[in-house]
């Protein structure tokens, strides 16, 4: 199983770079469930193109208009 996305980083400043991940799992059968018996996982600054797909998204979500209730 892999898992990638984005996040921004956790710190002091502000301005924290934006980070892109890949998460990959290898899962076999284990009795009545499963087990993880590998897995890695890779981090690297986002690429331009991550960026602005990022940024449109987050622009998307916070100007998504909010029923009131």
């Amino acid at each position: 199983m892999s898992v990638s996305g984005l996040f921004l980083e956790q710190g002091p400043k502000t301005n924290q770079p934006l980070r892109s991940f890949n998460r990959v799992f290898v899962i076999v059968p284990f009795g009545a469930g499963f087990c993880v018996i590998n897995e890695q996982l890779f981090v690297t600054n986002a690429t331009e193109e991550q960026s602005k797909v990022s940024m449109y998204v987050l622009i998307r979500v916070y100007d998504w208009p909010v029923e009131e209730h």
